[in-house]
């Protein structure tokens, strides 16, 4: 397996399909697409993930298919299908960081500026750190 994490890994495999010759990739075809096609992508996962997340709710909190709650992601169910669990719950996350990192290397930005801004704002209130932006 190669070295890093799934996310960098994940941005590895994205970059090698940009900077690649042309194959029969869907992250090809999206990079190709251009913005508006990546972020209605974008838009359609993240719909689906508090759509996962409000029937999740709706079942009174975490439910797996499993008898695991918060344990090893190996033990979690692999189809994530079943509406209203934790495992679908994950599938849709997963789904939309996808996109997203599309979009991230559609305009060449790489993870660890994502991971710089996020230590910067690291241990500053939420509310502090959106009043202390410039106004645009």
């Amino acid at each position: 397996m190669p070295a890093g994490d799934a996310f960098d890994r994940l941005m590895r495999t994205i970059v090698e399909r940009r900077d690649g010759p042309a194959d029969r990739s869907y992250t090809q075809k999206l990079l190709t697409s251009g913005v508006a096609t990546i972020g209605s992508k974008i838009m359609e996962e993240a719909g689906e993930v508090v759509e996962s997340a409000t029937l999740l709710e709706a079942r009174g909190g975490a439910v797996t298919l499993g008898a695991v709650t918060h344990g090893a992601v190996d033990e979690l169910p692999r189809s994530g299908k079943e509406l209203g669990t934790t495992a679908h719950l994950v599938h849709e996350a997963a789904d939309l960081l996808y996109h997203l990192w599309v979009m991230l290397a559609k305009h060449q930005v790489p993870l660890d500026w994502v991971r710089q801004e996020l230590d910067r704002r690291a241990g500053v209130s939420g509310l502090d750190e959106k009043a202390n932006r410039p106004l645009t």
